[in-house]
């Protein structure tokens, strides 16, 4: 499972993602604050779930219930100079594409999370025989690219929606 986690962590650093609808007021119940002052953002995550620090990843939360894989959400920070949030998406589509061939994007679209305008898409790709679903959400601020991944097993993406959205939606940017 953690080879997993590893090897989806290490491919989504090399290409960089954010997402959702709604802004959170203040964490939902039993959740805890993620405040990372060296990057400047802070979000909300499930206080059941666990804190890693895969390779090339800023931070990530994964839900400790194993199955065919650990659902989770990592963060990707990356310097991307003068980008627009446009180039920067079409930059890390290329990368993406080109190091997970099989790699499906869709229902794309723009959007605002905390007033930072952001690009969100769903992919679905399979890894060890493991059918994967990921929303992943785009920014750009401060001459940084900042990326979110929420993954988990297809079979098990709809019961991890809600979680995924609030956790996305959380997000500021400082």
């Amino acid at each position: 499972m953690k080879r997993l986690i590893l090897i989806v962590g290490i491919l989504l650093a090399v290409a960089g993602g954010f997402a959702c609808a709604e802004e959170t007021e203040g964490p939902p119940s039993g959740w805890k604050t993620y405040q990372n002052d060296e990057h400047g953002f802070q979000l909300y995550y499930p206080s059941d779930w666990e804190k890693i620090y895969p390779a090339g990843i800023i931070v990530g939360f994964r839900d400790p219930e194993a199955d065919e894989f650990q659902e989770n959400v990592v963060i990707v920070i990356e310097s991307c100079g003068g980008m627009s949030l446009e180039e920067y998406v079409a930059q890390n589509r290329q990368i993406l594409l080109a190091a997970i061939p099989e790699l499906t994007i869709s229902n794309e679209k723009d959007i605002r999370v905390h007033g930072t305008k952001g690009h969100e898409w769903i992919g679905r790709w399979t890894l060890e025989d493991v059918n994967l679903k990921q929303k992943q959400v785009m920014f750009v601020a401060h001459q940084k690219g900042y990326v979110l991944t929420c993954s988990a097993s297809e079979n098990t993406y709809g019961g991890y929606g809600y979680t995924f959205d609030e956790i996305i939606n959380s997000f500021v940017i400082e």
